[in-house]
């Protein structure tokens, strides 16, 4: 209901504009104002009877144009856009949906390209946004929004953070660390291990979820971090985790879909994930081939 009501609103704000630039301010200002009571309208329908932001003179910070944040679910997107209404990094596919995909774009959404090795083009692209274009954090005329990221590319149960993936870090600039509480007694609000759809029925058939966003201050890199992104996004995890009180492990995505959702490729997963669980923790129907190189020699011999 909340996509099909704002949809032709959406559509009046992207008409005429420049999907590469940002939209002005009065633009973003009606978007913000009519998105707002029907995304906290919408979180009431998912049984979200409190949701709670800590921090915001934080999360408002010009000087840091991203927010980053531990992935937990879908959920997450509602609760950033009722608070800042910043933009995102997401998959390229979403760009196709209906309606999911003109809202992406109005709110000048970052798509990247997943590539068959578990990357993405995402680090340019990021790069490119943040530093270009008067204030990145939108404090300035005609400037972007702030940008929301989910450095661990993926979701996870909330009972820990999996590798920080360095995209969100590669410019060095600041940013705000974000930490995402769910309180829940029956029904867990992550997508680890269930399709979208069927976490939205189970959510709006419970009552009583509760969320929470705190904002941390903003973290400013060292001149060893900006140096090495890398070092810069562990120990921004490290902060997260600390604060959610959670163990940080070396798995990435690509893991998950040998481990948890039958696809991929056990060749390609992480040395962690292989000595910790090896290829019979791979569900049936996961892929269990030989590395491409081996098999395109083979495929060339027996030509």
């Amino acid at each position: 209901l909340f996509l099909f009501v704002s949809c032709p609103i959406w559509l009046l704000l992207n008409f005429g504009t420049d999907p590469r630039k940002p939209l002005a301010r009065w633009r973003r200002a009606i978007l913000h104002c009519e998105s707002l009571f029907n995304i906290r309208l919408g979180l009431i329908c998912l049984g979200f009877t409190s949701v709670k932001f800590v921090g915001m003179e934080n999360a408002l910070a010009p000087e840091a144009p991203i927010i980053v944040s531990n992935h937990i679910s879908p959920i997450d997107i509602l609760l950033m856009m009722a608070a800042v209404y910043p933009s995102y990094v997401s998959k390229s596919a979403v760009r196709k949906v209906p309606i999911v995909g003109l809202m992406a774009t109005v709110i000048r959404t970052i798509f990247v390209r997943r590539t068959a090795e578990g990357g993405s083009n995402a680090a340019e692209k990021i790069l490119e946004r943040v530093t270009n274009g008067g204030s990145p954090g939108g404090s300035a005329k005609g400037a972007w929004p702030k940008l929301f990221m989910a450095p661990e590319g993926t979701t996870t149960n909330g009972h820990c953070l999996v590798h920080f993936h360095s995209g969100a870090f590669i410019a060095g600039v600041p940013v705000v660390p974000a930490v995402i509480r769910y309180s829940h007694r029956f029904i867990n609000p992550s997508d680890a291990d269930i399709s979208d759809v069927s976490l939205i029925l189970r959510l709006c058939t419970h009552w009583g979820h509760k969320a929470q966003v705190t904002f941390l201050p903003v973290y400013t890199p060292s001149l060893a971090e900006r140096a090495d992104p890398h070092l810069y996004a562990r120990n921004v995890q490290a902060l997260i985790a600390a604060e959610l009180g959670v163990p940080c492990l070396p798995y990435q995505y690509i893991d998950k879909k040998a481990g948890w959702m039958a696809q991929g490729d056990f060749e390609r997963c992480t040395p962690e994930w292989k000595a910790n669980f090896g290829i019979d923790a791979v569900r049936p129907g996961c892929v269990r081939r030989a590395p491409k190189a081996a098999v395109t020699a083979e495929e060339k011999k027996q030509s």
